[in-house]
């Protein structure tokens, strides 16, 4: 089983959580698919599939990145694989990384 975790930052308003859940449950329902929150908690958010949901997984998590208000309100978020634990990373760290290469090959 592939999880996303994602938690926000603490001191968001409610209006505003609400509008990051929409922002989120829109991007796990894209054209590979949909995959639901299996865990919510007030700020904190899991999406799990199987390898069948894969593709709407990654493409849930791609499509985050270009949502700045997502992008600057978010805390942890996090990929897990419960067959592959190896494979479980922060996906922030991991983009934020790629961001500093690019600032540096600038």
């Amino acid at each position: 089983m592939y999880k996303e975790i994602i938690e926000f930052k603490e001191g968001i308003d409610i209006v505003k959580l609400e509008e990051l859940k929409k922002i989120i449950i829109d991007a796990h329902d894209n054209y590979s698919g949909k995959v639901p929150i299996i865990e919510e908690k007030v700020g904190k958010y899991i999406f799990a599939g199987e390898d069948d949901d894969f593709g709407v997984l990654t493409l849930g998590y791609l499509e985050l990145t270009k949502q700045k208000l997502f992008r600057d309100n978010v805390k942890i978020w996090r990929w897990e694989d419960t067959d592959e634990p190896y494979e479980n990373h922060s996906i922030l760290d991991a983009i934020e990384e790629v961001e500093a290469m690019q600032r540096k090959a600038v």
